[in-house]
């Protein structure tokens, strides 16, 4: 698998929260529209890292989202 950075493109307008109870990350777009206009009209795809879920668009190839387990107790400081 291959991995390109666009700097072309601009970030989905969203809020990245932790919910620390689920010790989980979730995304949530502040349009809808925006974010299937970046996924496209196929859907999406998840690549699974460890226990954290990576989105991207099946037809456009682009990250979009992010969410799943990730336990704030084995972040380290850098």
């Amino acid at each position: 698998m291959k991995f390109e950075v666009r700097h072309d493109l601009a970030p989905i307008v969203g809020r990245l929260l932790y919910v620390a109870k689920d010790y989980a990350f979730n995304f949530l777009p502040s349009s809808r529209s925006d974010f299937r206009k970046r996924r496209g009209e196929l859907g999406e795809f998840t690549l699974g890292i460890d226990t954290l879920q990576l989105v991207a668009g099946l037809e456009t190839h682009q990250l979009v989202s992010l969410w799943g387990l990730f336990p704030q107790s084995g972040w380290k400081p850098a």
